[in-house]
């Protein structure tokens, strides 16, 4: 992914959620907001509790994998996805089909304000 479509600063975190505007499962909680950009941005944060450096950084390269596959870089939306100890537990492809399945909700079927 590339650096334009990365949530970077804390400020840019900090303004998607206190938008408040969210879908929870077991395995992460997506937050998202509309932007002024013409493209989306897209923020991954995981917990050290999940586990060491090493684990941390293959959960955050599944959601970016899964990302570039799912999501139109055209969208203006910033996106947060927090990862939580059940995506662990699951398979990738189990993972990719739940966030698919929330991502059409949010973006496709428009329950987006």
């Amino acid at each position: 992914m590339k650096r334009k479509f990365r949530l970077l600063k804390n400020q840019d975190f900090k303004t998607v959620l206190d938008q408040r505007k969210n879908v929870s499962r077991g395995n992460y909680t997506i937050y998202y907001s509309k932007n002024d950009l013409n493209h989306i941005r897209v923020g991954v944060s995981v917990s050290s509790k999940l586990g060491n450096s090493v684990i941390r950084h293959r959960i955050k390269r599944q959601f970016v994998s899964m990302i570039d596959n799912l999501l139109d870089s055209n969208l203006s939306y910033d996106v947060i996805i927090i990862a939580r100890k059940k995506f662990l537990e699951m398979t990738y492809q189990e993972n990719f089909e739940s966030l698919k399945k929330d991502i059409n909700k949010i973006f496709v079927k428009g329950e987006n304000d």
